[in-house]
């Protein structure tokens, strides 16, 4: 499991998905309990809001990690070609090109008015 989720999420990111997937059961199982043993329906709503609340917090936990994880992926492969194209530059005014193309792919300057003109 481990495995397929360093996957998904990457390696550095498993284990704190992990936690929380760990915590986030461990609190319905709690809510599960607790409105099994209650009479008052009233308890038992405010119990399942709050693990319904949980697992949505949760859920939008992995979902960042996940598009975080995505996100580094991205800059990895830009930088890597960027890296690529600078190394087999056959003079500087080339390299500086395959420099600020590479910069403009990135998310926070895509929409840069210098980027607009190239």
């Amino acid at each position: 499991m481990i495995i397929w989720l360093g996957r998904i999420v990457g390696p550095k990111f498993a284990l704190p998905v992990l936690i929380v997937a760990g915590v986030l059961f461990a609190l319905v199982f709690f809510a599960v309990v607790q409105s099994c043993t209650s009479d008052d329906t009233d308890q038992v709503e405010q119990t399942t809001r709050s693990s319904e609340a949980i697992a949505n917090a949760a859920e939008n936990a992995v979902a960042t990690v996940i598009n975080a994880n995505e996100r580094d992926a991205s800059i990895d492969e830009i930088v890597s070609q960027a890296e690529k194209e600078i190394d087999n530059a056959p003079n500087a005014a080339v390299a500086r090109a395959a420099t600020i193309r590479a910069v403009c792919l990135l998310a926070e300057y895509r929409n840069d008015p210098a980027c607009a003109v190239r």
